[in-house]
């Protein structure tokens, strides 16, 4: 396990309390998940509806596929089942991931990820458990707190906010049954989450530019060597360069629901200058902020109406297209 990893962990086992539910008279109750209440949270209305999002507790630039020890299926597998934990209401509850409001059985979960129960079994869950991505208790199983969480947070600057339908669709989308490799795209799509500058949804380097006070941009080859992908196919044919994984992954999400999960979003440079005025096109990489975001509502609603634009203007060339085929 990585060793970064495994001092937080070992740091956030400190933090928590056994979950044990005791009844009137004291007596400890076995098989019961129960839900903690923090202090502050007593005196506060609770609210019936369930956000239908999660947080990625992931810290910002992290390469997922080291971090956790994931490969890109792996991945994908785990980002499904996060839109299936259980809302919380304390940072001591487990994140059970939920099927028909019960705890998920192997074969609930083998379900869940579109593969058969020995696959899940003996091929994903031993690997999840190892890594300590996911774990179980007598309850249930339940994903790791520093891979997500569903409800009450310590600290939101440390989180990213995913909405859970558009992962299940993108899910459904690629994922065949029986074939758990087809769950790479999602993976990947995991793997930039960490990489989103939170203020414009934009995704940047490490590296920050103390001239234009901002992070550097990332392309898709500085991305791609950030994730340890440069140049390098991904282990299936079909699924080409990381660039092209990417650009699939767009175009098959938004022939099915009329919207991109990426964009590229280009802004022209022309220099202030007499003798050389030649304008140069420059892009940044966006993430829909109905897939993931974690800013105010007025900067994802500004956005929302740049990246709806493009979605617009695509949607009437691809009629345009069409028209002047037939």
């Amino acid at each position: 396990m990585n060793e970064e990893r495994k001092r937080f962990i070992q740091k956030q086992a400190k933090k928590q309390e056994p979950q044990i539910a005791t009844n009137e008279h004291g007596e400890v109750i076995t098989g019961q998940i129960t839900v903690h209440q923090h202090p502050d949270d007593k005196a506060k209305p609770k609210k019936s509806s369930d956000p239908q999002f999660f947080n990625l507790m992931t810290e910002f630039q992290t390469n997922i596929f080291q971090y956790y020890d994931l490969t890109e299926t792996e991945a994908g597998l785990v980002l499904q089942l996060c839109t299936y934990a259980r809302f919380t209401t304390d940072y001591v509850d487990k994140n059970y991931i939920m099927y028909n409001r019960k705890p998920a059985t192997n074969k609930d979960i083998a379900k869940i990820l579109k593969i058969s129960y020995y696959q899940f079994v003996q091929n994903y869950k031993k690997k999840l458990l190892a890594t300590e991505v996911l774990l179980e208790d007598d309850n249930g199983m339940y994903l790791n707190n520093d891979v997500m969480n569903r409800g009450y947070l310590l600290d939101h600057h440390k989180s990213y906010r995913v909405f859970k339908k558009p992962v299940q669709e993108l899910y459904d989308l690629f994922v065949q049954e029986g074939k758990p490799a087809t769950a790479k795209h999602v993976g990947l799509f995991f793997s930039l989450i960490p990489f989103i500058y939170k203020q414009d949804n934009t995704l940047v380097m490490k590296e920050y530019n103390e001239e234009l006070k901002r992070f550097v941009y990332h392309d898709y080859d500085s991305l791609a060597e950030a994730l340890g992908k440069r140049n390098q196919k991904l282990k299936n044919r079909n699924y080409g360069t990381f660039q092209e994984s990417i650009m699939k992954m767009n175009d098959v999400y938004f022939e099915a629901s009329g919207t991109h999960l990426i964009y590229e979003v280009e802004i022209a440079v022309r220099p202030a200058s007499i003798k050389d005025s030649k304008k140069r096109k420059e892009f940044r990489l966006v993430i829909n902020p109905n897939v993931s975001f974690s800013s105010t509502p007025k900067v994802k609603k500004s956005l929302e109406k740049i990246l709806l634009d493009i979605d617009l203007s695509n949607d009437f060339s691809s009629n345009k297209d069409n028209e002047e085929n037939i």
